[in-house]
């Protein structure tokens, strides 16, 4: 199961530059292919700008 959540700031026009805050999760099976049988899980914070 995967989770992220967050908001985001910034002007609503197109074009205008955007900050966004994250905060992730995941708990499963690896993600990198049919062949991978662990399990994972991980917990992160994300801080991305958008232009």
């Amino acid at each position: 199961a995967a989770l992220n959540i967050g908001f985001e700031m910034g002007r609503p026009e197109p074009g205008q530059r955007r900050l966004r805050f994250m905060l992730e999760g995941y708990k499963g099976y690896a993600p990198h292919g049919q062949f991978y049988n662990d399990r994972i899980s991980y917990y992160g914070v994300g801080l991305y700008l958008g232009f």
